[in-house]
């Protein structure tokens, strides 16, 4: 049978005619699960399915979500027009071993139907772990602020919109902690970014309390952003609630 006939309720192709309706529509009975079906029955969730996805496209982001996708965004999240004619979508690529933290990221951006699946990765390890939201208008304004007519640019309107939750995934996808003795240090590993741009994001720091600055990978010429053991210790203990 093509695909299109198979049980809308179980997906099985094993079936037997049992009449026609008022219509003369040939009707079905599935072997598997019994349930009465015809090709009207399949038309209709069909555009059920689609009425229920053009409704789900139209609601607003919350801004409390939109809070961590700032966050999200300034780490390892990508925001993209998959075609010229869409809506934007927010995309990730995470290790296997944070699994559980890119579905945590997912269960979360509630509104934008983020799914998490496994795929063969090209680069360090075997298995990678991408996420992919809908594309979604209220993303529109997240894409112009964040890329304009360009790449990703860091700005401290950007910076202004992450919210307490948003900066500490900021940390999750892109931070690091270190101990020299019983002395910790925080890093940002901010290396995608431009020293003007690691400069406005250690000065966004500084404002709301933590002392860092902006180091250089000699050998490799990126910057990062490096905590002092103060405010190392204020970070780790602070009450994230």
């Amino acid at each position: 049978f093509p695909s299109h006939d198979k049980c809308p309720k179980c997906n099985c192709q094993d079936r037997v005619k049992a009449g026609k309706n008022s219509r003369g529509v040939q009707r079905y009975i599935c072997k598997a699960c019994g349930m009465t079906y015809s090709g009207e029955t399949l038309v209709k969730a069909k555009r059920l399915s689609c009425k229920l996805k053009s409704t789900q496209r139209v609601q607003p982001i919350e801004n409390e979500v939109l809070g961590l996708v700032y966050g999200t965004l300034l780490g390892d999240s990508s925001i993209t027009y998959p075609t010229t004619t869409s809506n934007p979508r927010i995309t990730s690529t995470h290790g296997k071993c944070q699994e559980d933290w890119a579905r945590y990221k997912a269960s979360l951006l509630t509104g934008l139907f983020v799914k998490v699946r496994e795929c063969n990765n090209k680069g360090y390890g075997d298995i990678s772990i991408t996420s992919r939201s809908m594309c979604h208008p209220g993303l529109k304004d997240v894409y112009s602020l964040l890329r304009g007519e360009g790449p990703k640019k860091v700005s401290r309107a950007w910076l202004n919109l992450i919210s307490e939750e948003g900066l500490a995934w900021w940390y999750m996808d892109d931070g690091s902690l270190s101990y020299t003795g019983a002395s910790p240090q925080i890093r940002f590993h901010t290396e995608g970014y431009s020293w003007e741009e690691n400069e406005l994001i250690s000065k966004w720091l500084k404002d709301k309390g933590y002392e860092c600055r902006v180091a250089t990978n000699k050998s490799k010429g990126k910057h990062y952003i490096s905590f002092n053991v103060e405010s190392s210790k204020k970070w780790i203990y602070r009450d994230w609630e």
